[in-house]
Order: structure tokens, then sequence, then C-alpha cells
């Protein structure tokens, strides 16, 4: 896999997003692959905590997402920072949740 930039095109930062079981990490997978580029699950991002207490089939709060956010968004700043495509699937359904990964990203979208 080429995780660089095709010579003379940007490096891409994508987020497929959707509700839970609709198919984002399918799909991104397949992209990631599409454009040479690298897959990240954003639930994988998440503390053990969220993901013991998502597993107990306990919501989070927005409070408890934040860092998870942040993370989301750092992953695509580290990918962009190495020019490297990278898809992300997320469920950062509200528009707060997406303007936290975009600012934790510093990518101007």
């Amino acid at each position: 896999m080429n995780d660089s930039a095709t010579e003379g095109s940007k490096p891409l930062s994508i987020v497929v997003m959707g509700v839970s079981g609709c198919g984002k990490s399918t799909v991104g997978e397949h992209l990631a692959a599409a454009l040479q580029g690298r897959f990240v699950d954003a639930d994988d991002l998440h503390s053990q905590h969220a993901k013991l207490q998502m597993q107990q089939g306990k919501r989070l709060t927005d409070a408890q997402r934040l860092p998870w956010l942040i993370r989301v968004g750092e992953a695509l700043e580290y990918h962009r920072s190495r020019s490297n495509t990278v898809v992300i699937a997320c469920s950062a359904l509200k528009r707060q949740y997406r303007d936290t990964i975009r600012a934790a990203s510093n990518v101007v979208y």
C-alpha cells in the first residue's frame, strides 16, 4: 500500500459518516483501498472505559465523547501531516461533533 499522495496530488482526508450498522466501515475500507490510503475505524479510538460502557448498552454523554472526537481529528491531522490519504469511518452525526473533529484536525474544509 502506498501511503503517500500521488505525485502532484494532495492527500485526502475523508470521513465516512452514518448511523450504527449502515456500512461505514465497509465503504471506508473499500474507499481507502481504492485511493491507496489508510483506513481508520473511529470506534477503535474510543477509550477502554467508553468501549466497556457501550458494550453494556449505555450511551455515552457528549462530555464522554469529547476526548474521542478530538482523537478522531488528531488522526486526520496525523495522516495529513505525513501526506497520507486517510479514510475514517465515524458516527459523528451531530454538527457539534463534526465541528470538534474539524477543530482538532487543523484542516480547513
